[in-house]
């Protein structure tokens, strides 16, 4: 399991998804 390929994943999804959103974060 990689933090950063999260965080990288996630950077893209924030277009679409508030960072607040948990949602975001569940992998």
């Amino acid at each position: 399991f990689n933090n950063k390929g999260v965080v990288a994943a996630s950077t893209k999804v924030c277009m679409n998804y508030p960072p607040d959103d948990m949602s975001v974060w569940v992998w």
